[in-house]
């Protein structure tokens, strides 16, 4: 895919703007890079927003913002000139892009048009394919339906991403949930899900038609609940999105207010980065603790809510292995009374034993040794029908080991991480309380005031953190449940229907793509990781400081390495998170071969130079056939466009003009012309 153009009208901090995104190659050589350079305000960001707003209509906003709150927001992204001559009621976006599918080359022109019509905002989708409008695109629903399966909003998350996007990465660690929906988007195993969700209503709906439908009605009853518990979590790790990056915000607040007050008052100061390397310190410790909490629910934990009906299953397995045991000496008894009950009938036997015995005495004989040998073996007193575990010899002594384990040691173990974690959280209370004293001095008094608020909100943040991770976590656990009791629907709607070859091809299918999605997980995963490996070396100054990543299949937690020992996220300076994140983004794209543009705002502003002369030595001209970067003056000074200067095709100027209040586009003079002097030698 290559973005032609993109065309502004009325849109944001823009009057009318063409820009010219097209990579012009030189000598054979690749230029990917199109720099828009400007100050902060001048309208960089607008740029990103514009692309996915075209694209992707309301989901610019999140998965769960109403059509209402949308319309607000289209109607204040109208752009309002200080001319005294009227103000504007329409805006439109022009997107031009080219897109290879199945090997074939298509033109997209993309323009998302919107007016305000007393008080009312019309919003109008046009689509051309080749020039020609698409016959089966007839209503706006479905041209955005179009859009979005032509270039997925998680595709685009991963390719259109600023600079707020990577902090919250590395401040919060490369997001599990972000490595999930990006793998499974980008890899096509969302479709695999989506096509047993199929099969699943396929399965449904066969003896539906036949009358006979209890197991089937279940399936359906399961699938659409299971549906609904994941548009659930969607919806909640989108509010997690937003919530870390509120988190990052409020965290840079307070360092920056932190900052003041140190120029503001040296005791102060003193006093504060003393109490704020405890505070750090008590947070490390307790987030440490809460994931060994976590950790522990996840083990063997919940079971110990139970530990009557633990013990019961106890029980059970011992009962059902004596029972079998007795059954198999019963087979084992029958068999050695078969084999001797041979022998006494044999002459040789009794002529060995000199003793004459007549046949009824024989029968008699073998009877009493028959019943004697039977009462040596104790089988319980239950019926073949309440053997209901049946599991082999290996798994019912693990069953039995956990079962242990769950009624001593895991809930010892969980209390006493939770009594840890009350006094860390006591302490770091405290901590927080000898913060909020205020100076008598009255230049710190108000900024005192002001960091106290900033605290208070961080914390309510922090909180519903916690309390989004808790919902997204109990809705895992559900869902890993109900996944279990879909699979045995499954099968046994596939065992009850041995005679229909439809249902039994289904349930064939549906094995095959579990193993399927399953192994090709497991084979990009390993792939990423060799690349997150390689692209982070390429980015960090310290080639040897990760050797290896892993990344958990199930749960896509990242573990880093080093010289064969694992260490965490939080050992990396702030730099080298911010590099991960990029790096992570970068393997992503690699791992996924989507031939897609990166367009990435203000990357380099948090970076120290060391750092940004890697990115932009070792990443944009390599992250993909067409880089559009977006950057600050103080981001990409003459020192950084010598570097660029080679991949640079084009590059423009952002000036906000504030007697005018719009942004006014020039070609970067320097840029060019440092472009122009590279090309011409």
């Amino acid at each position: 895919m290559i973005i032609h153009r993109l065309k502004l009208q009325n849109f944001g901090i823009y009057g009318e703007q063409t820009f010219d995104l097209t990579p012009q190659p030189c000598n054979g050589f690749n230029r990917p890079i199109i720099l828009l350079r400007g100050k902060n305000g001048s309208g960089k960001t607008t740029l990103i927003e514009a692309v996915r707003l075209c694209l992707h209509g309301s989901l610019v906003l999140g998965s769960r913002v109403s059509r209402s709150a949308y319309e607000e927001y289209m109607a204040r992204r109208i752009h309002v000139p200080l001319e005294a001559n009227g103000h504007p009621t329409k805006a439109r976006i022009e997107l031009s892009l080219d897109y290879v599918s199945e090997g074939q080359k298509r033109t997209y022109d993309i323009e998302r048009e919107w007016e305000v019509v007393q008080g009312n905002v019309r919003e109008y989708v046009h689509i051309l394919e080749d020039g020609k409008e698409i016959d089966d695109l007839q209503t706006r629903e479905q041209r955005d339906s179009f859009l979005r399966e032509l270039i997925p909003p998680g595709v685009a998350d991963l390719f259109f991403f600023d600079g707020e996007r990577l902090y919250t990465l590395a401040e919060n660690g490369t997001s599990s949930d972000l490595l999930a929906e990006t793998v499974k988007s980008l890899l096509g195993l969302d479709l695999v899900e989506q096509l047993q969700k199929d099969l699943d209503i396929y399965l449904s709906r066969q003896r539906a038609r036949q009358g006979q439908q209890p197991l089937q009605d279940q399936l359906y009853e399961l699938t659409e609940e299971i549906s609904a518990l994941e548009h659930e979590r969607s919806g909640l790790r989108a509010d997690q999105r937003a919530n870390e990056k509120a988190i990052a915000k409020a965290r840079r607040a307070i360092v920056k207010q932190e900052q003041q007050i140190a120029s503001e008052g040296s005791w102060f100061a003193e006093r504060l980065g003393e109490l704020k390397l405890r505070r750090e310190r008590l947070e490390a410790e307790i987030d440490l603790q809460r994931r060994r909490a976590q950790e522990l629910t996840n083990g063997l934990m919940p079971f110990a809510i139970a530990p009557q009906m633990c013990l019961w299953v106890a029980e059970r397995l011992r009962l059902e292995a004596e029972y079998e045991q007795g059954i198999a000496a019963q087979q084992v008894l029958a068999d050695q009374i078969e084999r001797v009950s041979g022998e006494l009938a044999t002459p040789e036997f009794w002529a060995d034993t000199g003793l004459d015995v007549n046949s009824a005495a024989r029968r008699k004989i073998l009877a009493k040794l028959t019943s004697t040998l039977r009462q040596t073996i104790q089988i319980p007193e239950i019926s073949k029908k309440e053997i209901i575990l049946r599991v082999s010899e290996q798994n019912r002594q693990t069953l039995l080991n956990w079962i242990d384990l769950a009624t001593t040691q895991a809930p010892q173990e969980f209390f006493q991480a939770i009594g840890h974690l009350n006094d860390l959280e006591r302490e770091l209370e405290q901590v927080n309380q000898k913060m909020l004293l205020v100076p008598a001095d009255g230049t710190l008094g108000p900024l005192v005031e002001v960091l106290q608020r900033l605290n208070r909100e961080l914390g309510g943040l922090q909180k519903t953190a916690a309390d989004l991770e808790e919902q997204v976590r109990s809705l895992n656990y559900k869902l890993e449940q109900m996944g279990y009791q879909r699979e045995r629907l499954r099968r046994q709607i596939v065992e009850q229907e041995q005679s229909d070859h439809r249902v039994q091809l289904v349930g064939k299918t549906q094995l095959v793509l579990e193993e399927y999605a399953r192994d090709l997980q497991q084979e990009k995963i390993g792939l990423l990781e060799k690349k997150l490996v390689a692209r982070f070396s390429d980015l960090c100054r310290k080639a040897d400081l990760v050797d290896a990543i892993e990344i958990d299949p199930v749960t896509f937690e990242m573990t880093l390495y080093r010289q064969g020992h694992p260490f965490g996220f939080k050992q990396l300076s702030a730099g080298e998170r911010q590099l991960l994140a990029m790096a992570t983004m970068w393997a992503l794209k690699e791992a996924s071969g989507a031939p897609m543009p990166v367009i990435v705002d203000t990357p380099l502003g948090r970076l120290d130079s060391d750092h940004r002369l890697s990115l932009v030595q070792n990443y944009f001209p390599r992250a993909s056939h067409q880089v559009v970067l977006l950057a600050t003056d103080a981001e990409v000074d003459d020192q950084m466009l010598t570097w660029l200067t080679p991949a640079i095709s084009r590059a423009y100027h952002l000036d906000y003009d504030a007697s005018q209040g719009k942004t006014i586009v020039r070609e970067d003079v320097l840029a060019v012309s440092a472009v122009s002097e590279k090309v011409t030698a």
